[in-house]
């Protein structure tokens, strides 16, 4: 059975008589904490039936080594006691501590663990490899091992233990493997000289601002590399990191979190391979958007399929995008703000950004199928926008505040789905207030969602509309209520109303109110009647058929 010094005081209870002993023992430094020796080191068995395992200890609690003068160690795979073989599965707690003429050790591939405070104050080890098999390193493991200067540490590591590590001082890299998900607190503090981080591991958990790996050397990291298995990377990963100056991001990565580059004062360079990120809801949420200002040069790879929204949000400094053909789809606002850049974004798929210094008509490309959202916003000196028939998709605020565009034709070939209806049609054209033509498809105005969401689009968007159309086309579909928030925004302005290629068309009372400079309003052939109020005060139409108006009653 284990000695440890721990079981002996859970063991001794309380009275003088066990105190005097404990104090004894300690005195005489004869507290034994191994089973038996076999060549050069102590084991202690761990389990005493089958499987049969021991794991590697000291010989006696001391405050210096119990391995004075050793200078290299080889732990077997196995060792043979009392005629049972057992397999060596882990280096125990304090099992090398003040071990200080250590300078090598093998550790064979049966360990699966190693242990707090294992090599303690090893101060003469160099290097060391640990084998495929361990999965845990201890708290303090590698506590001021400061000859140390390289660590192999394989991927089959889960977890590292706190400061396991600290005071490393002649450690200058270190790669951390793709299975870690723990990294205890103060991990590397103390490694003066750690500059380089080689960072593979693939779904590491987002942790707290003070749990940060790297905290107390974040000002000396030069150089931090993500491996291409990487998936995640954590909020506050590399937070403070103020020389470094250049970030790759993997393409195998689908999320970041906030933060993760947050202080990185130096950081002006970004190659972003992420192929399908996931867009970033908020702009905070951006782990560039505290150092967008830095930032001169943002390269996309040619295997990118998506950019995520917001991703290049404020970007001032960046005088020129390249987005390569691979790219499809292009998140919304993704390069707002980018004040720098002087001629327009886009690929053979994507328009992505207008620079808001744009002056006059402008036609988009054709083959182009989507239009970002906030793609064209704030551009206030564009006075019309062609859109080709290959646009099938137009985002959210993607003419928002073009308050000098007086023209917009939609193609019929752009879609709205319905969990988009209110935020991508209704909102491209807020703060439009000097548009004078609109023609779009109907869906572009929504369709009858619940109420809920109707009244949040009029309480926020209703007073942003155009007030001062004076032609409407809707084509082609069933025309929803707040196609008719659109008329009504416009009522004192419009002349002409184009509903004729419609589906579904009812015409309630009041519909056309105050509606008195409408001069031309054309239906759909199927509509059987109007109701006479709705066109009762406009005082300009030209002549509704008869029989498609009802009298009052």
């Amino acid at each position: 059975m284990k000695k440890h010094l721990s079981s002996l005081f859970s063991t001794l209870q309380g009275g003088a008589r066990g105190g005097l002993l404990i104090l004894a023992l300690i005195a005489s430094s004869s507290l034994w904490a191994y089973d038996f020796k076999s060549g050069d080191l102590y084991y202690d068995i761990t389990s005493s039936s089958a499987p049969y395992t021991v794991e590697v200890t000291y010989e006696k609690w001391s405050s210096s080594s119990n391995y004075a003068g050793l200078t290299s160690a080889t732990i077997p795979e196995t060792v043979t006691y009392n005629g049972t073989t057992y397999s060596v599965t882990s280096i125990g707690d304090y099992a090398f501590r003040y071990c200080s003429s250590l300078s090598s050790i093998t550790i064979p591939n049966s360990v699966t663990s190693i242990g707090d405070y294992a090599f303690y104050y090893c101060s003469s080890l160099s290097s060391i490899t640990i084998p495929n098999s361990v999965t845990s390193i201890g708290s303090c493991a590698f506590f001021d091992c400061s000859s140390l200067t390289s660590i192999t540490i394989p991927n089959s590591v889960t977890s590292i233990g706190s400061s396991a590590f600290y005071d490393c001082s002649a450690l200058t890299s270190i790669t951390i493997p793709n299975s870690v998900t723990s990294i205890g607190e103060y991990a590397f503090n103390g490694c003066s000289s750690l500059s380089s981080v080689v960072w593979n591991a693939k779904n590491y958990p987002d942790s707290d601002y003070s749990d940060r790996p790297f905290d107390d050397i974040s000002s000396q990291i030069t150089s931090f590399t993500f491996g291409n298995e990487v998936e995640h990377i954590p909020a506050y990963l590399c937070y403070g990191m103020d020389n470094l100056t250049s970030i790759t991001i993997p393409n195998s990565v689908t999320s970041i979190r906030y933060g993760a580059f947050e202080g990185c004062s130096s950081l002006t360079s970004v190659v972003w391979n992420a192929k399908n990120l996931q867009d970033f809801e908020y702009l905070n949420a951006n782990p560039f958007y505290d150092i967008r200002s830095q930032i001169t040069s943002f390269t996309f790879g040619n295997e990118v399929e998506h950019i995520p929204a917001n991703l290049c949000y404020g970007m001032n400094n960046l005088t020129s995008i390249t987005i390569p053909n691979s790219v499809t789809s292009i998140g919304e606002f993704a390069f707002n703000g980018c004040s720098s850049i002087t001629t327009p974004v886009y690929n053979a798929h994507c328009f992505a950004y207008m620079p808001t210094s744009y002056k006059g008509a402008y036609i988009i490309p054709d083959g182009i199928k989507q239009i970002a959202g906030g793609a064209f916003s704030s551009c206030s000196s564009l006075t019309s926008v062609t859109i080709p028939n290959s646009v099938t998709s137009i985002g959210k605020g993607a003419f928002e505040a073009c308050s000098s565009l007086t023209y917009l034709s939609i193609p019929n070939s752009v879609k709205y789905a319905e969990e988009d209806d209110y935020e991508n049609g209704f909102s491209s054209i807020l703060n439009c207030y000097n548009l004078k033509t609109l023609i779009a498809p109907a869906d572009f105005f929504g369709v009858d969602g619940d109420e809920e969401d109707y009244q949040d689009v009029m309480e926020e968007d209703f007073p942003y509309l155009p007030k001062k159309l004076e032609l409407i086309t809707i084509n082609d579909g069933e025309i929803h209520r707040l196609a008719w928030d659109m008329i009504y925004a416009s009522y004192k302005t419009l002349k002409t109303i184009d509903l004729a290629t419609t589906t579904d068309v009812t015409i309630e009372e009041e519909a056309f109110k105050n509606c008195y400079k409408l001069e031309n309003l054309m239906l759909p052939s199927q509509l059987e009647a109007v109701p006479y109020m709705a066109v009762a005060e406009c005082v300009k139409l030209h002549e509704v058929p008869e029989k498609r108006r009802h009298p009052p009653q």
